[in-house]
């Protein structure tokens, strides 16, 4: 697949143009759409955003069916996994149910209100004209479309009985402050084994995102690398190895992987001025707390 970025193209882009190439390409579709969720800051394009994209476009198109990226915080996977990938799915199927799982019922109802606001925005509108939210169900954590289609948020622990989607988005499933307790990691693994392979509307069709930062060695993504065949996009902040190396996306079988570095601004820093948060920032688990990291940008 083609990720698309207009500031490559060679020539004038008309409006209609655009409008067409943010009905069809989810990269460009999130650059448009990031002023409309977050309307003070200015994005900033990187790589990675571009290689998150792909993979979700995967995921759209059937190709990958366990979709597994970890990256540290404040790189916008709640902004793709929870908002643009809920929005831009029920544009192109407006009949598409879609579950979004967070740690917290406040974090999960808060990226409703994003996604909800982004497919209320007159771009979207323009973009996706039949897809319209029914005026009769547009609670935050459970709206729909009026052609049936919806986006459904809980919590990790949330009742979902009854209700499935055709996706299962699962974005950050564990405070930072718990990931240390062997009891709550154990109480998100046991949620996840018994109630969400559970609520996908078709076992064999259907697609499971998670997107997280690494915590602990024996965190969901731990546990879904050691027990099935995910894709696994993983982003530490900082290079372990001068060398970045992928190998394939698109594959549903074979665990496939891709490693990367998203580049730091200050990549001499000390793990021992941040310890086990400091590992889960550069994805690198098992360090010593009096180990200083020796660093390589990417």
């Amino acid at each position: 697949m083609t990720i698309i970025d207009p500031h490559e193209l060679h020539g004038p882009i008309t409006p209609e143009l655009m409008d067409a190439i943010c009905r069809n390409d989810l990269y460009t579709f999130s650059v448009k759409a990031f002023p409309h969720v977050f309307p003070g800051p200015v994005f900033q394009r990187n790589w990675h955003h571009k290689l998150i994209a792909r993979a979700l476009s995967d995921v759209l198109a059937g190709r990958s069916k366990r979709l597994l990226i970890t990256l540290p915080p404040r790189y916008l996977k709640s902004f793709y996994a929870s908002i643009v990938l809920p929005a831009f799915a029920l544009g192109l199927d407006p009949t598409m149910n879609l579950l979004c799982v967070s740690y917290a019922s406040e974090l999960a109802a808060k990226h409703a209100r994003d996604c909800r606001a982004l497919m209320q925005s007159g771009f979207y509108r323009r973009l996706f004209p039949d897809t319209k939210l029914d005026p009769k169900r547009t609670v935050e954590n459970d709206f729909n479309t009026t052609l049936r289609g919806c986006r459904l948020a809980t919590s990790i622990g949330g009742q979902v009985t009854g209700r499935g989607g055709e996706i299962i988005i699962i974005d950050d499933p564990i405070k930072p402050v718990d990931a240390a307790s062997p009891n709550m990691r154990q109480k998100v693994i046991d949620w996840s084994n018994n109630t969400i392979f559970s609520r996908l509307n078709d076992k064999k069709s259907g697609s499971i995102i998670l997107v997280m930062q690494r915590l602990h060695d024996d965190d969901l993504a731990g546990h879904y690398l050691r027990t099935g065949d995910w894709t696994h996009i993983n982003l530490p902040a900082i290079a372990q190895k001068l060398r970045c190396t992928c190998w394939g996306l698109g594959s549903s079988t074979g665990g496939t992987r891709a490693s990367f570095s998203i580049p730091s601004s200050n990549p001499n820093m000390c793990s021992t001025a941040f310890g086990s948060r400091w590992a889960a920032q550069t994805l690198r688990l098992s360090i010593s707390r009096n180990q200083c990291l020796q660093t390589a940008r990417c």
